[in-house]
């Protein structure tokens, strides 16, 4: 995606972007016209984020969609103990959030960058105004809210039905095959973040952890995991 600097603060640069030329698009984005192209691009901000700032602050007014360009973020929901839940991680060409922009006035959940990110943030209005002129790009969008439901579902039922070997089991394979797309990768949360993700506590996560450890089936230093036995890793999952 080409860019244009525009300073905006004394602390952060925003960038304007090109959107018709990025290499991270959705299907959503393919359907619009040339001319829909250039009013999407004239409301679409380009913004910088560190590891540990927050892309999206819960409770916040919705302003904008987030669409993800690069990096990993955290998407988190404060529970009733206060602490924040993590619900899933996402990749580049994810919305964040978007069930928010038709769901109410305000941030349900919270976004926070795992490594440095970069995000798209697009205009409310100027994404209204496509939806209401082209009826396939409103159908992608559908399209893409109703596989995030159907994805959540799916991952609900199966956590519950799981015992904690099959969870942990479950979410290494999916870091794996669906955010890294590699056996081997670096991933900024904890154990006991892990356990918020699978429902379990961080005791369970650990000793499983360990187990695997011992049993060849992954490496697990410092922020690093590398699986070594993804056979024994998808009957595991697979057995619950």
């Amino acid at each position: 995606m080409s860019q244009s600097l525009l300073y905006l603060s004394e602390k952060v640069y925003f960038t304007v972007n090109t959107c018709k030329n990025c290499h991270i698009n959705s299907r959503a984005f393919g359907v619009l016209t040339l001319r829909e192209m250039e009013q999407f691009e004239k409301g679409c901000t380009q913004v910088p984020f560190q590891k540990g700032d927050k892309v999206i602050k819960e409770g916040i007014p919705v302003t904008n969609v987030i669409y993800l360009k690069s990096g990993l973020v955290k998407v988190c929901l404060k529970g009733l103990s206060g602490k924040d839940i993590i619900l899933k991680v996402e990749s580049p060409g994810s919305f964040i959030g978007l069930h928010d922009v038709f769901a109410g006035r305000v941030r349900s959940c919270s976004a926070i960058a795992l490594t440095p990110v970069i995000a798209c943030f697009i205009s409310h209005e100027v994404f209204s105004m496509l939806i209401r002129a082209n009826g396939a790009f409103a159908l992608e969008v559908l399209k893409y809210i109703s596989r995030e439901e159907v994805d959540y579902l799916y991952s609900f039922i199966s956590m519950q039905e799981r015992h904690v070997h099959g969870r942990v089991a479950g979410i290494m394979l999916y870091f794996a095959d669906h955010i890294f797309y590699a056996d081997r990768f670096t991933l900024d949360i904890t154990q006991s973040e892990l356990g918020t993700m699978i429902g379990a506590s961080r005791e369970s996560v650990s000793r499983v952890i360990k187990e695997f450890r011992k049993g060849g089936i992954l490496k697990w230093q410092h922020q690093t995991i590398e699986i070594l036995r993804k056979d024994l890793l998808k009957k595991i999952s697979k057995a619950g």
